[in-house]
């Protein structure tokens, strides 16, 4: 069993000595590393099995009886063995038996003997095995559905390991934000007690400024907690239990959108996984209902066979006989299998609605989801747009608060308006990131339908 990613995930090794980690490898190595992965598709191995396990018995059956008598007053003790050989052909419903029986020495002092050959065959109730073929249609939408979901749920875990990744780049990148901020306050603060010494500022000044650098401080500890704890799940799906110090990469060029959404959502509905899964749904239902109302049939079969009776266990003086007849069982009030077959009816009109209800669902969802990812493209480029302006104001206001041309106040706020906007700016790439990232794990392309390999 191998693991397949989609083709756009290939290998980017980065320097040992930066010791970066590209969300390509992060993905690449907790795909064989992280045993979640293995835990959902281990799942696979036992649906060999299940068509084997819900089918009636292929087996040839051999069947022997021995049955030893006790002699009572005068009579003799009679022993008697019992032999018989069936074979079931499932799909037909036709059974074959073979049987041989001795009857020991008793008061006739002769053995007797017989073997004789039996076939039947239903031809009401499961008719020509059309019960268990029916069945084993069933047992085998179960079995795709089942490999389906297996991939749902791989997809689903590659899903949350991508965003474990994500999370940790925008936790790494605020940090390096809220250092620098916290550093470049951190200078002002020594700039402004130097003015105050010199008399050029007072002690409300550097007290603003140190009140700037202490909540500098508390964003700078809230953000190396929120990078740690992210760290530590990036280490989990890896299962690294070394000191690394991982430094993400900007994970830019993975999952993008399609560029024509509307063209995606139509392939998805077309031969979507999900859509694959409810239409064999619908399908099994039908099945099952079709299965309950022969089993409302009586159970009615032919047989025929010839035996051959006689003396000695060679079955010597042999007298041969040939029969056919007819076997019928008809319950009168067959409550169970009328109420069963009543369900399955209700279940099937059911799963109909239920396709429908989720088409509409997913429909939706896709729509709206699309209008998330336009808007949240559009955030960032403004957000982007913002970096560079916030940065031309502050080096204006700087000069200005430098030549005294603008309050301490007006500075502050210059500063604070470019965090603000650097923020700004990694919330909307991530954001947007995640949501391409769920778009392509909703029309399920996130992962190759051939996860499942043995």
């Amino acid at each position: 069993m191998k693991f397949f990613l989609f083709a756009c995930l290939f290998a980017s090794p980065a320097a040992a000595s930066t010791q970066t980690l590209t969300l390509e490898k992060f993905l690449s190595r907790a795909a064989k590393n992280d045993t979640e992965f293995e835990a959902i598709l281990i799942d696979a191995l036992s649906l060999q099995y299940r068509k084997d396990a819900r089918l009636p018995a292929r087996d040839l059956v051999l069947s022997v009886r021995e049955e030893l008598g006790l002699k009572l007053d005068t009579s003799a003790g009679k022993d008697e063995t019992s032999v018989s050989l069936s074979k079931l052909f499932p799909m037909t419903g036709t059974q074959l038996q073979a049987s041989y029986d001795l009857n020991g020495i008793g008061s006739s002092e002769r053995a007797s003997s017989s073997a004789g050959f039996t076939v039947s065959q239903p031809i009401a109730e499961n008719a020509f095995g059309k019960s268990t073929r029916l069945l084993a249609k069933i047992v085998g939408i179960e079995v795709e559905v089942a490999r389906h979901q297996i991939v749902e749920a791989y997809e689903d875990y590659f899903a949350s390991i991508a965003n474990f990744y994500f999370d940790w780049y925008e936790a790494y990148e605020n940090l390096i934000i809220a250092r620098s901020s916290y550093r470049e306050n951190s200078k002002l603060l020594d700039n402004m007690k130097a003015r105050k010494k010199a008399r050029v500022a007072d002690q409300v000044d550097v007290d603003k400024v140190a009140l700037q650098v202490l909540t500098r401080k508390e964003r700078l500890l809230r953000f190396e907690e929120r990078h740690a704890t992210r760290l530590n799940l990036v280490r989990r799906a890896l299962r690294d239990t070394s000191s690394s110090q991982w430094v993400p990469v900007r994970p830019e060029g993975l999952f993008e959108a399609p560029t024509d959404a509307n063209a995606s959502a139509a392939s998805f509905r077309e031969s979507g996984r999900t859509y694959r899964i409810l239409r064999l749904l619908t399908h099994q239902n039908r099945l099952q209902t079709d299965r309950e109302i022969n089993d409302l049939l009586p159970s009615l079969a032919f047989f025929a066979g010839a035996a051959r009776s006689g003396f000695s266990p060679n079955v010597r003086k042999s007298e041969n006989t040939a029969f056919a007849g007819l076997s019928l069982e008809l319950p009168f009030s067959n409550q169970v299998d009328r109420a069963e077959a009543e369900t399955s009816r209700i279940t099937a009109e059911k799963s109909v609605l239920t396709l429908g209800n989720t088409d509409w669902r997913l429909k939706t969802r896709l729509e709206n989801l699309g209008i998330e990812m336009h808007r949240e493209r559009s955030l960032w480029e403004v957000a982007r747009e913002g970096i560079t302006v916030a940065r031309s104001v502050l080096a204006a206001e700087t000069k200005n608060y430098t030549f005294g041309k603008i309050s301490l106040n007006d500075y502050i706020d210059a500063v604070n308006r470019l965090d603000t906007v650097r923020f700004n700016e990694v919330d909307r790439f991530i954001e947007l990131r995640r949501l391409n990232l769920e778009w392509l794990r909703l029309t399920d392309v996130l992962v190759g339908s051939t996860v499942l390999t043995p």
